[in-house]
């Protein structure tokens, strides 16, 4: 049987702080972390993990610190959310390093930077579903003023495009030119954005 985290943990019920454990690559997934942030983490005790002697090979991780940094993640998001909304509603950007020192993270930390941008990410699909625009414009490089190039590749993705972004000549001026059109959209709605 194939579970989530979020099945795990309700199916454990109030257990999930007691000795519930699962495998280390499991633990990876669920966290979408690399074997050797995995292993840094456990070096300085942010997982806990344990050796079982008749499990040689397979590491266990107790369940209850990956359930905690994923419930951390998740107020981190709703922070950033919040960020963001706030922004929105003065008509404003904010750039990814003061957003992520917001929510208690650094630009310095490659796993941060990806646990942010997979934030974003979420947070660009959810408004993108719900509102019609994509809240996460309103994070932006500090040396450009307008986002990274992984959120122009979500805009693709998620089929808001430019009109012109067909063509073979498509490029930055272009991107400029359809936040110019999508910023105005975010401002004049930014009243819809309740706090998360």
């Amino acid at each position: 049987m194939k579970m989530t985290a979020d099945e795990y943990r309700e199916m454990l019920g109030e257990d999930s702080d007691s000795w519930a454990i699962v495998p280390k690559t499991v633990a990876m997934k669920w966290l979408g972390i690399t074997s050797l942030t995995f292993d840094k983490w456990v070096k300085a005790g942010r997982i806990q993990q344990l050796r079982i002697r008749e499990a040689k090979r397979e590491r266990c991780i107790l369940a209850k610190s990956v359930f905690d940094i994923l419930t951390e993640r998740e107020e981190r998001k709703e922070k950033t959310w919040n960020m963001l909304a706030e922004r929105a509603r003065k008509g404003g950007t904010i750039t990814y390093s003061d957003l992520m020192r917001h929510v208690g993270m650094t630009a310095n930390f490659p796993n941060d930077r990806k646990v942010m941008g997979s934030m974003l990410g979420e947070i660009s699909r959810e408004t993108a579903r719900e509102h019609g625009f994509m809240l996460s414009a309103l994070a932006v490089l500090k040396n450009t003023g307008i986002p990274s190039d992984s959120f122009f590749e979500q805009v693709e993705d998620l089929g808001m495009e430019h009109p012109a972004s067909h063509m073979a000549t498509f490029d930055k001026d272009d991107w400029e030119i359809w936040l110019k059109e999508h910023m105005p959209i975010i401002y004049d709605r930014a009243e819809c954005l309740k706090a998360n």
